[in-house]
């Protein structure tokens, strides 16, 4: 079975579920901004992550060159290891560090990490590193 979203029977905490290739059912906590929103909320979620703007840095270092970090609106730890949510991510798209990757828990960590990725990507445009 592909991973879906799935609701499975309401539990004592309740929530939404992934269900993974193995059958196994995850819990799924879903974020807007800084506030926790719970299950009941989902749909209200969604239509915030469809409409808002979820970018916290974008830098176009050529025209084939970007750096984009955005806030992710979900746990993308998926609770497969014990600490803070996972909810920003780095990515760089073209040149040498194309698909560079980064996660982050707190906005002040993505935006360090945002501007890191953009010095790797300049480094990596201008021949250096």
């Amino acid at each position: 079975m592909r991973g879906r979203l799935k609701k499975k029977k309401e539990c004592a905490a309740g929530g939404h579920y992934l269900l993974t290739k193995s059958g196994k059912f995850y819990s799924i906590k879903v974020w807007i901004g800084k506030g926790k929103i719970n299950h009941k909320n989902l749909l209200k979620w969604a239509r915030w992550f469809e409409t808002s703007n979820r970018i916290i840095g974008h830098e176009q270092i050529t025209p084939e060159i970007k750096v984009s970090t955005v806030f992710l609106g979900l746990d993308y730890s998926f609770r497969f290891r014990p600490g803070p949510p996972i909810l920003f991510e780095t990515m760089i798209f073209g040149g040498e560090h194309h698909h560079y990757q980064a996660r982050y828990t707190t906005r002040k960590k993505a935006l360090k990490g945002h501007r890191e990725a953009v010095a790797m990507a300049r480094r990596g445009e201008d021949g250096e590193g």
